[in-house]
């Protein structure tokens, strides 16, 4: 299913890129998130440097995280669409199981079972719904593109040049019975 949206640069580059990516979500979203934290369990009057002190303990770490996830889920990803020969949500879905495993494979067979089922039925949702969107989007342009044949019929008049006044007129007249 080649579509516009689903066209991408080649794999050396776009593995760089959703690394970076990656690391930039998990460290902006971690610094958020453990600001947030430093901050409410500091005590009153250091709430400010407990928040700071948060983020630098601890965002570049889910960044890292994020960014080796990414990394291995695009990785996955450039040797599926190598091996089917084709851009499909299948790739999507078998590398964002396989990336879940193998980040959690050092915890053991257990975990890294459980993330590759996560990872893939996460993956699969995400596509779905892409496809869903995707197709309520081709059905919204084919209706509009069927309301303007009839649209067509119209002629429009444009007064004042660029943001002046526009109005339609019908080419034809009306028939009576």
């Amino acid at each position: 299913m080649e579509t516009p949206a689903r066209s991408r640069e080649s794999c050396p580059e776009r593995i760089l890129d959703k690394t970076g990516e990656a690391f930039s979500v998990g460290a902006v979203g971690g610094a958020a998130f453990f600001f947030l934290d430093g901050v409410h369990n500091s005590p009153k009057g250091h709430r400010l440097t407990g928040g700071i002190h948060a983020i630098s303990m601890n965002a570049p770490r889910v960044g890292g995280r994020l960014a080796v996830w990414g990394g291995l889920f695009s990785a996955f990803n450039c040797a599926m669409v190598y091996a089917s020969q084709k851009e499909d949500p299948w790739n999507s879905i078998i590398a964002g199981a396989t990336a879940g495993g193998f980040h959690e494979i050092r915890k053991g067979l257990r975990p890294a079972s459980r993330a590759a089922l996560y990872g893939g039925i996460f993956f699969a949702l995400m596509e779905g719904t892409l496809f869903m969107f995707e197709k309520a989007v081709d059905k919204a342009i084919d209706n509009e593109k069927k309301s303007r044949r009839v649209v067509e019929d119209y002629v429009t008049i444009k007064a004042g040049g660029e943001g002046g006044i526009s109005f339609e007129l019908p080419i034809r007249a009306p028939q009576f019975e």
